[in-house]
């Protein structure tokens, strides 16, 4: 092989060279983003988690509270009901 071929060799290497480094470069800062969306999304399912579990927690304290009256309100009536019948 002629020295002038192995020197285009050495600069086609080298530009291959390059153009991987240059690839890697691109894929780390793509992955970099990738990681800070993942990040973000982690961030919005935890608060969306937090928020439901205040929610359902409320409503179960607002079925809670219907409960007590509504059975209160049937003790009131049988009450009633036992003083209109006892008149």
């Amino acid at each position: 092989m002629t020295l002038e071929k192995q020197k285009e060799q050495l600069m086609e290497s080298d530009r291959q060279l390059q153009q991987a480094e240059e690839k890697y470069s691109l894929l780390s800062v793509q992955m970099r983003s990738l990681e800070q969306e993942m990040l973000e999304q982690q961030n919005s399912l935890e608060n969306a988690r937090i928020y439901f579990e205040e929610f359902a927690r409320e409503e179960q304290l607002k079925r809670d509270k219907l409960k007590r009256e509504k059975t209160a309100a049937w003790i009131i009536a049988g009450v009633l009901l036992c003083a209109c019948i006892a008149k």
